[in-house]
């Protein structure tokens, strides 16, 4: 997953442009570089841009003309104005058309990028606004996060949301894919169109291409009238194909050269439908591998992977467990007609503990079946599945079995194991994970030293 603030550098001197394209991406941003207005557009329109470096004079369109484009497709984006002379007239008329901020040629490069950053945390800021703005109009509650993982993933759909470019959503079982699609589809120009939600997998194979591309009466035995198909009836919106990798290779050649020409031939028909739809794909394949295989046509992934939004399991996200399960026991506990106030310290501590592998989907079942169980005001141990327990207790024999099973070595081998399974979560950076242990980094280095724990690199 790449959440890197993208920059669109728009400068028709040559020499400038190859010399702030070389410093910003040595800052560690991702650039775009166009010398004029057309190019410009073009990149505009085709990849996600966060700010964008605008000289006023170009040689093909006004710097306030382009000004103005940018801000009507994306009131969001952040555009800094780049002046050759200190025109004040110019640049007063670019302030009050959306321009943040303006620098003077020749560009004192520490200022720009005191001036690049400032502009990167607020519209990182004006993300998160916006969002939340949206998640209420649209009622859509469940995206319930307090990881630093998932505000990147959050970033980027907000991103995605503000092209029409192919997405696609990749994770495991579990992790929300669905529910991202359909906030990419509410934040987008596309809200108002409709949402076609296909699981590709619940569709019998041999009816999946009259499904989703339709039929004409006639064209099979029992078609008694027209169908028009999943993706006319997208048209105006979303077409989100969940678990694209069953797509079998025969259609993903059809779907390739609908998604390129836009328009389709219906099963038994003669003449093509117009289609316009965004479409948005996920899976919990690796369809890199796939490719590599000869399962998975490559022209077909680099089309709808054109925007890949990357959704970590819940076990590599473990500070969004307490506010998924107060989340979820609010919103069960009211449909089942309980009051129920939370969970006990016991119940708690081992739903915390457990590492999730069907991710926020069971968390969810877990936390439904545990409503429905519960008689008191209180989420109790016993009101959660058998297997809980079961984890928990082989994750404390774990820790206490070996040829020596006094006191300090139970205790040495119990805090070798939270160590190494911070760490993981963390992606084996320190800070983090002695955040998450509730120590300072300096202990931290001082116990995986002692106690020989790997850092991820092979050290210890």
């Amino acid at each position: 997953m790449n959440s890197k603030f993208t920059i669109l550098l728009v400068e028709d001197e040559r020499r400038t442009l190859d010399l702030l394209t070389e410093f910003l991406k040595g800052q560690g941003y991702n650039v775009l570089a166009a010398e004029n207005g057309k190019e410009a557009l073009s990149l505009f329109s085709s990849i996600p841009v966060d700010g964008i470096l605008l000289d006023i004079r170009l040689p093909d369109a006004s710097g306030l003309e382009l000004l103005r484009s940018f801000k009507k497709e994306n009131p969001l984006v952040k555009v800094i104005m780049v002046t050759a002379v200190s025109d004040v007239e110019t640049v007063v008329s670019a302030m009050r058309e959306g321009a943040v901020d303006y620098i003077v040629k020749p560009v004192d490069l520490s200022a720009l990028s005191s001036k690049i950053e400032k502009i990167r945390k607020s519209y990182e800021l004006d993300i998160e606004v916006k969002v939340i703005e949206n998640l209420k109009e649209t009622q859509i509650r469940d995206f319930v996060f307090a990881s630093e993982k998932m505000r990147e993933v959050l970033y980027l759909v907000v991103k995605a949301s503000r092209t029409s470019a192919p997405c696609l959503l990749t994770g495991e079982t579990g992790t929300g894919k669905t529910l991202l699609a359909r906030i990419i589809h509410s934040l987008s120009k596309r809200k108002d169109g409709p949402f076609v939600d296909v699981h590709l997998q619940a569709i019998p194979e041999t009816l999946l291409e009259a499904e989703l591309f339709g039929y004409e009466k006639g064209a099979f035995t029992g078609a008694e009238r027209s169908y028009d198909g999943l993706v006319v009836r997208s048209s105006g919106g979303t077409l989100f194909l969940d678990e694209i990798g069953e797509l079998k290779r025969d259609l993903q050649v059809k779907l390739l050269k609908v998604i390129e020409e836009k328009e389709l031939r219906p099963v038994g028909g003669t003449k093509t439908k117009a289609v316009d739809f965004r479409l948005i794909t996920a899976t919990n394949r690796d369809l890199k591998k796939e490719v590599q295989d000869g399962i998975f046509r490559e022209d077909l992934y680099y089309r709808i992977n054109v925007i890949e939004i990357e959704i970590p399991p819940l076990r590599e996200r473990r500070e969004d467990i307490p506010l998924l399960l107060d989340y979820f026991r609010e919103k069960y506990s009211k449909s089942e007609g309980k009051e129920i106030k939370g969970f006990s310290k016991e119940a708690k501590e081992l739903l915390v503990r457990y590492s999730y592998p069907g991710n926020v989907r069971e968390l969810s079942n877990i936390v439904e079946r545990a409503c429905v169980m519960s008689s008191k005001n209180l989420i109790e141990v016993q009101d959660l599945p058998g297997y809980l327990w079961k984890a928990n207790a082989e994750h404390f024999e774990a820790v206490v079995s070996g040829p020596d099973n006094s006191l300090p070595s139970i205790m040495r081998n119990f805090e070798r194991k939270l160590i190494e399974e911070a760490l993981k979560a963390e992606g084996f950076i320190k800070s983090r994970a002695a955040r998450r242990l509730g120590v300072s980094e300096r202990v931290l280095r001082y116990k995986i030293k002692v106690l020989g724990i790997e850092d991820g690199k092979g050290n210890s």
